[in-house]
């Protein structure tokens, strides 16, 4: 995870270069063939914001076929699971996003 990354895309795989984002957050990830490391994924949240810190805790099953991404600075007010994330009433209180291979 890296909660500081700056830039404004969402989803997965966006462009990296427009870092008008303060703190929106990004998550790296990378794939071994023994002792090489290559990279692999670069994810960001569906509603990029500035500091919404997207990364700063990751959990993978042991798998890694699914994991999630906590956004401790996220402040959309959206309740339970696809919740409207249009509405940023409710600076700090944090999502988490699923992923699944």
């Amino acid at each position: 995870g890296a909660p500081p990354e700056a830039s404004n895309a969402t989803g997965i795989g966006g462009n990296q270069a427009d870092t008008s984002v303060y703190g929106a957050g990004a998550v790296y990830s990378f794939s071994s063939s023994g002792a090489t490391w290559a990279p692999g994924d670069y994810i960001k949240a569906s509603n990029t914001r500035d500091a919404a810190y997207f990364g700063r805790a990751i959990a993978a099953d042991a798998t890694g076929a699914s994991f999630v991404v906590g956004s401790t600075g996220e402040s959309s007010n959206a309740k339970g699971v696809n919740g409207v994330q249009a509405n940023t009433s409710a600076p700090g209180s944090g999502a988490s996003y699923v992923f699944f291979k």
